[in-house]
């Protein structure tokens, strides 16, 4: 089995990814530098490259105060990022 994992750098990803692992799961790492998930056509072009059976979602816009000032990053990458990985996946 092989699981892509979405913000595998982040804390949630971090404390994930080694107990899939441990299961003997393929893992599939990725995080902004290899998987912009802001942009609909790299999300299609990495799932259809690396094919993976399942995709965990973790990565997201996760500093409270920023968002407050940055708030169209913060939709972004949690509402426009977490609807290309879900529209992707479904393919």
């Amino acid at each position: 089995m092989k699981i892509l994992v979405t913000g595998a750098k982040g804390m949630l990803g971090q404390d994930l990814c080694p107990i899939l692992e441990d299961e003997g799961i393929d893992v599939i790492e990725t995080n902004r530098n290899n998987l912009d998930i802001t942009q609909y056509e790299n999300v299609v072009s990495v799932l259809t490259e690396l094919k993976p059976d399942y995709v965990i979602h973790c990565a997201a816009y996760t500093n409270v105060n920023g968002a407050e000032e940055e708030k169209n990053t913060a939709f972004l990458v949690n509402e426009t990022g977490t609807e290309n990985i879900a529209k992707a996946a479904n393919n």
